[in-house]
């Protein structure tokens, strides 16, 4: 994946991260995406995208610890957006 591919897909998964269909999403979502994907390398960009391609419910409950997350997301998007929600402004 080239560098021009790889902004594209930051630019993509903010978008899809900030525009989820409810607000609180939106802020829980946009805000973490905002601060954590000018870090992420090519797979964690592809494990977010796969991550949002679920509905808000599930992902809300991931996140708030309601349901348990599929293995590949509990270890690396759930717990950060965990810590994102309670820090408001760290990853």
């Amino acid at each position: 994946m080239n560098q021009s591919s790889i902004d594209l897909l930051r630019k993509r998964l903010y978008y899809l991260s900030s525009h989820r269909g409810t607000k609180e999403a939106d802020l829980i979502f946009g805000g973490y995406a905002e601060v954590a994907l000018p870090k992420m390398n090519p797979s964690d960009l592809e494990t977010f995208y796969k991550f949002l391609s679920f509905p808000d419910a599930p992902l809300m409950a991931w996140v708030m610890g309601s349901e348990k997350a599929p293995a590949e997301f509990e270890k690396t998007i759930v717990p950060q957006l965990r810590k994102f929600t309670e820090d408001k402004k760290t990853v």
